[in-house]
């Protein structure tokens, strides 16, 4: 078990012109620590993730994104305390990076570890990597921590601080939501105007302290190149087939699966869709709507494993069957001619439920942001509330007062709406589109397309404009 730290810093004294903090917490985790002003957090929700190039996105990886015996990430999810709308919870990624040898994980491949030996240079050099980060970076700023060093800087929506420990065996990435000032150049604002201010966050990371021993054991063994993988499904422990669930509803459905092949599961083995008959409704996308709930433990041959995976509901009645079989993990690179082509094996795993009902169109309500598009007026980072009688774009009422409405187009009626959907997403085309509609003049909001509850697509003459919903943390 790793040590914790014996003398970590301490909270540091603000600048006169940034009233002190009036609580302070620690947080602890498996030898992370860090000292924190109660007034931006309530705690910290600690997690690992096996070594995956997904895993800053928080995003499920595929077969091939691991890295095979690097230690598992450490990642520190913080709990805000405030009302402060934000696209993501602040979020501390703790990365193993080299052995105690001093030598880079071989798990790595030479051109990401070709990328962080440029970055420690310019960390040394105190030099900015304007070619990496991009000439927009703004307010970049290094800074030490309890036992490294780093560079912060700001994007549109969020402070980041990138560095690494001292003895260089960790990289370091803090990402803090920010309210921004809308339509205002990043490098004429200053610290206090954003939100929070940008010196209270400096306080927080300077205080970072990571054990030298802080993750040290890999979910990812190397996989071994002669074995034969297979499994026998057990049991359902969750979720009878035929259980009627209500549209739009995450469940967790779990089975008990024995490995009965020669192989050792580990994380890196994956659950992907398996090919079944149609349901007899409605077929809807089901095999994008599921996640592993958790990565699989170490399972050796003859043992038994509980695999589960969050499964959410269409918006429309049917009777729907959800499929997979286990994946095993793709080669190490340059290895390949060692290991056979990755093949789906075992038991087929599989639910039936019923949805008697059509769910609501989500209506867009709130907060939402530019993400990305082809329009000068509205560049990334533009606001845009959607309220009960009007829409906002920056600081303009662009429509108001304004109704909207929504509905779910399916069947030939869908290719009517094909101009409204990125061409990226006509093939194969949505079972379903879901269409809100409005009284709204403006290019691109009389009718839009919701490609999920957090993302609309606008259709203007020069191309989409992409808008995100801005979510609050206190909505979990």
């Amino acid at each position: 078990m790793p040590t914790e730290p014996a003398a970590p810093p301490r909270y540091p004294t603000p600048a006169a012109t940034l009233p002190a903090a009036e609580r302070v917490g620690e947080a602890r985790f498996a030898g992370v620590s860090f000292f924190y002003d109660e007034a931006l957090l309530a705690g910290i929700r600690p997690n690992t993730t096996p070594a995956h190039t997904h895993a800053y996105a928080l995003a499920g990886p595929s077969p091939a994104d691991y890295y095979y015996g690097v230690p598992d990430y450490l990642l520190l999810e913080q709990v805000r305390v405030d009302e402060r709308d934000s696209t993501f919870p602040p979020l501390l990624v703790i990365q193993p990076l080299r052995t105690a040898e001093g030598d880079f994980f071989t798990g790595y491949p030479v051109a990401l570890t070709e990328e962080w030996l440029a970055w420690e240079s310019h960390l040394a050099n105190q030099t900015i990597p304007v070619d990496e980060l991009g000439a927009e970076l703004a307010h970049p700023r290094f800074l030490e921590t309890g036992n490294g060093r780093g560079l912060r800087f700001i994007t549109p929506f969020a402070y980041v601080f990138r560095g690494v420990t001292e003895d260089d065996r960790y990289a370091l990435w803090w990402e803090y939501p920010l309210v921004v000032p809308p339509n205002t150049p990043l490098e004429t604002l200053s610290a206090s105007d954003f939100s929070p201010d940008l010196r209270q966050l400096d306080l927080m990371v300077q205080t970072l302290f990571v054990n030298s021993e802080a993750s040290t054991a890999s979910s990812v063994p190397l996989p071994e190149p002669n074995c034969t993988p297979d499994a026998r499904f057990v049991a359902d422990v969750t979720i009878p087939d035929g259980t009627t669930i209500a549209p739009r509803t995450t469940f967790t459905k779990t089975w008990r699966v024995q490995n009965t092949g020669t192989c050792t599961w580990s994380a890196a083995y994956v659950v992907q869709p398996s090919e079944w008959p149609e349901p007899t409704s409605l077929l809807f996308g089901i095999y994008e709507s599921a996640a592993l709930a958790q990565p699989l433990p170490v399972v050796p041959p003859g043992g038994t494993a509980e695999i589960s995976l969050l499964v959410e509901t269409p918006p429309l009645p049917g009777y729907y069957l959800f499929s997979w079989q286990l994946l095993p993990p793709q080669p190490p690179v340059g290895q390949s001619a060692a290991f056979p082509p990755a093949q789906k094996f075992g038991t087929t795993l599989h639910t039936e439920v019923r949805v008697d009902q059509i769910a609501p169109v989500a209506i867009p309500q709130g907060q939402w942001r530019v993400t990305e598009g082809e329009s000068a007026a509205y560049p990334a980072g533009t606001a845009v509330f959607f309220g009960p009688d009007e829409i906002r774009l920056g600081n303009e009422a662009v429509c108001a007062p304004v109704r909207l409405t929504g509905r779910f187009v399916t069947g030939s009626e869908r290719t009517n709406f094909l101009p409204l959907l990125p061409p990226s997403l006509h093939e194969p085309l949505p079972p379903y589109l879901e269409l809100v509609e409005t009284d709204c003049t403006w290019p691109g909001l009389s009718q839009f397309i919701l490609l999920d509850e957090f993302t609309a697509a606008l259709a203007l003459p020069n191309g989409f404009l992409y808008l995100t919903k801005v979510q609050s943390t206190n909505d979990e």
